[in-house]
């Protein structure tokens, strides 16, 4: 399956022409999204995944990326971060700056020819590594409490010293192409695939848990966090697709499509049906299928 990442609108605070801040959170929260700016990221606390790209690794404490414009990425914590009286924090400092706020024509000015370079390999997504990384991670620190134009003039430096002093691996494979922009899940696979063939049938979350190899919970955090809706709302979503097809080629009654359906009781086949159409059964029929009827036979 391909997954579509949503955009994010990233807000300057008042006076600044670009982000750079403390998060601290009882986990990363944010969906898989992108923006137009580039992202400095330096993980500070907490553990778990990271999708940058079509790639997947473990997100460790001390990770120092860079972000290309567009580039599609997700922090996924660790399940224990979402377990009851946790009394970890995720924490990270981040900074997103758009091409604007940099000097125009970078490639021609030869001061910033290694700035060019480090931006614009960032489409493929950076983890900084090398002797001087934890000097360089302290730079970036000790630039959030900074103001005015030595915040700017600090960052500048900090991506010319990114760029001249560190080593860096990509973050996604060579043959991603940022401009499409999706991702495919294998985990979401497996689980629209199962809910393909058997969404007919009684479908439990144990059965889905089972075919993702993860415990129930975290199937449907990290299901919502990748897809944007939840497990149940995709099935609902198909069940409801397949109901439309039956009233339009059968005349069975409604029961009967309910239960052709998956569904064992009528009202919630009713509920479900009304949430995704904006109608009942009864009104689609009447106002829906019968006027196409209608208009069809004055072709």
């Amino acid at each position: 399956m391909a997954i579509k990442p949503t955009r994010e609108i990233v807000n300057n605070a008042v006076n600044t022409s670009f982000v750079l801040t403390h998060y601290v959170n009882p986990y990363f929260e944010a969906p898989f999204h992108f923006h137009p700016e580039y992202e400095l990221i330096l993980i500070e606390e907490g553990d778990g995944v990271r999708y940058v790209g079509d790639s997947v690794h473990k997100m460790r404490p001390g990770d120092f990326m860079l972000i290309g414009s567009n580039l599609a990425h997700l922090w996924m914590s660790d399940d224990r971060f979402y377990m009851p009286g946790c009394k970890e924090t995720c924490h990270s400092i981040y900074s997103q700056f758009s091409p604007e706020v940099l000097p125009g024509n970078l490639s021609s000015i030869p001061e910033f020819h290694n700035v060019d370079h480090l931006l614009r390999e960032s489409v493929r997504g950076l983890l900084f590594t090398g002797d001087n990384l934890e000097r360089l991670a302290q730079q970036f620190r000790d630039i959030v409490d900074s103001k005015g134009v030595r915040r700017w003039t600090c960052l500048l430096t900090l991506l010319d010293d990114l760029s001249s002093h560190s080593e860096y691996k990509y973050l996604t494979t060579s043959s991603y192409d940022v401009t499409t922009n999706t991702w495919s899940d294998k985990i979401v696979e497996r689980v629209n695939q199962y809910i393909a063939v058997n969404y007919c049938q009684d479908i439990t979350l144990k059965e889905l848990s089972d075919i993702a190899h993860m415990n129930e919970s975290s199937l449907c955090r990290y299901y919502k966090r990748v897809t944007g809706r939840r497990i149940f709302d995709y099935l609902a979503q198909s069940r409801i697709e397949y109901s439309l097809k039956l009233l339009r080629s059968t005349s069975y009654p409604i029961s009967q499509i309910a239960m052709e359906c998956g569904y064992n009781s009528p009202s919630h086949f009713y509920h479900q049906f009304k949430t995704i159409t904006g109608y009942s059964p009864t009104e689609y029929i009447n106002r829906v299928l019968k006027v196409k009827r209608s208009t069809a036979g004055l072709n």
